[in-house]
């Protein structure tokens, strides 16, 4: 079998186009655009890098999005009511909590 090299930029922009077609396509059709929000809690240097890449590529793609950065001083029940609000709002299409989340919120990740 012979080796064959993965080109992820070329492949990613083919699949970035695709997407930016079909999204084109839901927005003419049902006058709906996408947004994603993504809430992201502390100052961890490495998520903030990933969340952005990924709020850039809903740029290019036509999806709207939202970053929500909030104190890792936080606390649970704020946490879900800043989840909550944004869950009720009819132009939101998708929530991502950026993990890790810090230590005192980690061992309640799976009710949030």
């Amino acid at each position: 079998m012979e080796d064959k090299i993965l080109d992820g930029k070329k492949l990613a922009d083919k699949l970035n186009f695709e997407l930016k077609e079909k999204i084109s396509n839901l927005i003419k059709k049902t006058g709906i655009k996408p947004k994603l929000v993504t809430i992201i809690v502390g100052e961890n240097p490495a998520s903030k890098v990933y969340v952005n890449i990924k709020h850039k590529t809903c740029e290019k793609v036509g999806i709207d999005s939202l970053i929500i950065e909030l104190d890792e001083k936080i606390t649970q029940d704020q946490l879900i009511d800043e989840i909550l609000k944004h869950n009720e709002d009819p132009s939101v299409h998708g929530i991502l909590l950026q993990l890790p989340v810090p230590d005192k919120l980690r061992n309640s990740t799976s009710r949030i």
